[in-house]
């Protein structure tokens, strides 16, 4: 169960962010995965591997469910669809502690700052040039591809 709490968190820190959607969102659908094994009826699941009620209920809600959203994570960023690149000039980058975060005179991705967030320092100045390539994910959500 500490695999899949870790796993989420992990997803999160790393594909989250390049996905192009609201963090409730993501908390959405993170809480979607993981009480989704508590429409599959317990007789048929956790009764034939030797689980009570609660013991599968917990195993989905904390194992399960989360590393189901880290597998859907993954696979809405490495399967993806044709990649469209623009460049946006750079107003400054902000050094926040442990991230780096680079604003677009533009406001390109405004709404979604964790898309815009470097663990190192991305090396760039203002009126630098910043891709930003976005592309559909395979479950129909828009990702950052390369940053």
């Amino acid at each position: 169960m500490a695999l899949g709490i870790l796993t989420a968190l992990a997803a999160l820190l790393t594909f989250g962010k390049i996905i192009v959607a609201p963090i409730s969102t993501s908390l959405r659908w993170l809480v979607g995965s993981c009480l989704i094994g508590l429409l599959v009826p317990h007789a048929w699941s956790g009764a034939r591997l030797g689980l009570e009620r609660s013991e599968w209920r917990f195993l989905w809600a904390l194992g399960i469910g989360p590393s189901l959203f880290a597998l859907g994570l993954v696979l809405n960023q490495m399967f993806h669809g044709p990649v469209h690149c623009v460049d946006h000039p750079v107003e400054r980058v902000v050094n926040t502690g442990f991230v780096w975060r680079v604003d677009l005179m533009d406001g390109a991705l405004e709404a979604y700052p964790l898309a815009r967030e470097h663990y190192l320092d991305p090396g760039l100045a203002r009126g630098d040039d910043y891709p930003v390539c976005e592309a559909t994910g395979l479950f129909g959500g828009r990702v950052v591809v390369h940053r």
